[in-house]
């Protein structure tokens, strides 16, 4: 009986600690061009900045809303995808986005890498109640 209840706590921790994959977002201005940002119609920035880093996001895409401190720069809306593209396991990522000016000095809001976000192992608890 004491098996049975060990590996049923066992499978709850296990569903519970794997269905929270959780996103790192960073987004940055390659010509420090300051920005302030809303992600999903939350406003993250209270002034404007050159850089923002958002910690464990549960989305696997987010509606980022760019505006830019110079007037003259239209505002960027977009949707980011933060989940590794495909059908499979879908580790925890980090991503990285930069607005930087094309060749046309146009501002544009685009990937710059994704990384497969490193995780600790959680530790194995053996428990021996034989006497």
């Amino acid at each position: 009986m004491r098996s049975v209840v060990l590996f049923f706590f066992t499978l709850c921790i296990y569903s519970v600690a794997s269905s929270q994959i959780a996103h790192d977002l960073t987004i940055y201005s390659q010509d420090d061009i300051k920005f302030s940002l809303v992600i999903n119609g939350k406003k993250v920035t209270e002034n404007f900045t050159t850089n923002v880093e958002l910690k464990n996001l549960l989305q696997e895409s987010v509606k980022a809303d760019v505006e830019f401190a110079d007037s003259s720069i239209p505002g960027i809306n977009k949707n980011l995808y933060l989940a590794k593209a495909g059908t499979g396991e879908k580790p925890p990522m980090s991503n990285v986005y930069v607005i930087k000016r094309t060749k046309k000095g146009q501002v544009k809001l685009r990937l710059d890498h994704q990384t497969e976000k490193m995780l600790q192992s959680s530790p194995i608890i053996i428990i021996n109640n034989s006497k």
